[in-house]
């Protein structure tokens, strides 16, 4: 990147022909509320803490149903 934009964070989006504005809608829907729940965390979170002490941390997975599933180990 030229010197004077090297702070900024890019995002590509590739998408596959016959994506519609409806599901670039949807899309662009999902990024705003991501970087808004980003944006209220605090740091360190309390995964960065557990990780930083060794202490095991459960995740889970997103799907576009709103259900969010653990993730298995």
């Amino acid at each position: 990147l030229p010197e004077n934009i090297q702070n900024y964070v890019v995002m590509r989006i590739v998408v596959r022909q016959g994506f519609s504005r409806d599901m670039a809608d949807m899309l662009l829907n999902d990024i705003r509320d991501a970087v808004a729940s980003l944006e209220k965390l605090e740091y360190p979170t309390n995964t960065r803490i557990a990780q930083d002490k060794n202490i095991e941390v459960k995740g889970s997975v997103f799907t576009h149903t709103g259900n969010r599933h653990k993730t298995k180990k």
